[in-house]
């Protein structure tokens, strides 16, 4: 297979308001070679980031082998897992449990905590046994005396002087075994960073090691990881139970504070996961193949300060989902609450307060004989209940998409009136995920197409606009091409 990507983007206010992507994927029997490159708005360098690898697989001894840039996964993602990935959604028993693939090549254009160097994978009967080398630069805030303060993720490099200024390594090793009804592992590490960081509770040289186990018994599952990193520890461990029309999770974690999260993903309330302890329970109720309830609730505490917050907070999140289908219809119906405590500033004073958030949400899917209107209203309210203050917010839109064998098109509009932040999921070409962020008053619109101009070359194009915002129009243009 063979795939090539490049998308332009317009944008203003930055030195260059470029924006390119190239994704170059080839598979030639059991090896695969791929290069990709990006450059973001404002950035000088056409090569600004750049990926590559090339990987060979077999069901032989060597099971598979990657030089290059590739990306771990362990366990439930204590020490290595995607970045991306989310720990909640509306599947309340599935997602909160990891079920990676180990390791993989680097194909993202997400320019952070990938590695660099070499990976392989051995088997042998049940055992399987994977090393892994990895040197790469990354983009650190440093002090004035040379220490890391943080690590910039925004993958947007304007000065090339300050782009890779910190040099990581690992070394390291995986072993697992593979049972009927599950598996069991361990992985053990060095990270090395050539720079101190400034806050001295964290290390630039520390060994890691975690153990975790997956097994089905039938209608009941366990999973977990404990892992120990610079000397803190960390764990998640749960417990599922039921099949079929009922199903239910019980999710239990620990996060040391400074525990390292630059490679991890765990499940978690935050994306920088350490110096958190919480419960998740989460149940699936399906009474037919027509109707479907995920519940899940959520209880955490950051038992030490963090950022602005000098004392320990906590927080609580509710969820409820109620689907129903027809032939001719279907109908989602969405109640988030999420309650916590935040350092936030009202009429002057700031301090830490309760945040109250509570989202309604209603989605209408309509199948017609040649299309597919989707139609969606929602309300986002904050509340902070010592000021007995409210903050509002209305989104709403109608989608039209045709999906034929030669093309597809995508079409919306969504209207916004709201005194905070809304977020509205935005279909793209392939290869960008994007969320749209939305305050105020406005019209939002985009088009997708996407045309198939013989079986192997598709043309992509995006155009999406903010009616009353100047200058804000964005337009993409791509070519995938498979062979």
């Amino acid at each position: 297979m063979f795939s090539l990507f490049s998308s332009l983007a317009a944008e203003d206010g930055l030195p260059s308001s470029l924006k390119y992507l190239q994704k170059t994927i080839m598979q030639i029997g059991n090896f695969k070679f791929g290069f990709i490159s990006q450059k973001d708005s404002g950035e000088k360098d056409l090569l600004d980031y750049y990926s590559y690898f090339a990987e060979y697989k077999s069901k032989h001894f060597l099971r598979q082998i990657i030089l290059g840039n590739y990306r771990l996964a362990f366990g439930q993602g204590i020490l290595f897992a995607p970045k991306l990935g989310m720990s909640k959604s509306a599947e309340a028993v599935t997602v909160p449990i990891k079920k990676y693939t180990e390791i993989r090549s680097y194909t993202s254009s997400y320019e952070n905590w990938f590695l660099k160097g070499s990976v392989a994978k051995f088997s042998v009967a049940n055992f399987y046994f994977i090393p892994f080398f990895s040197k790469i630069g990354l983009t650190a805030n440093l002090s004035e005396n040379g220490n890391i303060t943080s690590f910039d993720e925004t993958g947007i490099h304007f000065e090339d002087e300050k782009k890779n200024n910190v040099e990581e390594k690992i070394y390291g090793c995986e072993i697992s075994k593979m049972f009927k009804t599950g598996k069991i592992g361990a992985v053990v590490s060095r990270s090395q960073f050539n720079r101190q960081f400034e806050n001295r509770s964290i290390s630039h040289d520390y060994f890691c090691g975690s153990t975790f186990y997956l097994f089905n018994y039938s209608a009941f599952a366990f999973f977990g990881e404990n892992a120990f990193a610079d000397n803190k520890f960390a764990a998640v461990n749960g417990f599922k139970w039921g099949k079929d029309k009922l199903r239910q999770l019980l999710l239990f974690r620990f996060y040391e504070k400074n525990f390292p999260t630059w490679h991890g993903n765990p499940f978690s309330s935050q994306s920088s996961f350490d110096n958190e302890i919480g419960l998740y329970f989460g149940t699936s109720f399906l009474p037919s193949d027509k109707m479907k309830l995920n519940i899940y609730f959520d209880l955490w505490k950051f038992p030490q300060t963090r950022y602005f917050e000098k004392m320990p907070t906590v927080g609580a999140e509710q969820f409820i989902q109620w689907e129903l289908k027809s032939k001719k219809n279907s109908w989602r119906f969405t109640f988030q609450n999420k309650n916590r405590e935040k350092y936030k500033s009202f009429e002057g004073d700031t301090k830490i307060r309760d945040l109250n958030r509570t989202l309604f949400r209603c989605d209408w899917w309509q199948f017609l004989s040649f299309a597919v209107l989707k139609t969606r209203m929602e309300l986002v309210a904050e509340y902070l209940p010592e000021n007995d203050f409210y903050q509002r917010g209305i989104l709403a839109y109608e989608q039209f998409k045709i999906k034929k064998s030669k093309f597809e098109i995508i079409a919306r509009t969504a209207v916004y009136h709201s005194q905070i932040l809304l977020y509205m999921y935005e279909n793209n070409v392939d290869g960008i995920m994007q969320n749209s962020i939305f305050s105020g008053d406005g019209i939002y619109s985009f088009l997708l197409l996407k045309y198939n101009l013989v079986r192997s070359v598709e043309i992509q194009f995006k155009i999406a606009d903010n009616w009353f915002e100047k200058e804000k129009m964005k337009l993409y243009f791509q070519v995938v091409s498979k062979f």
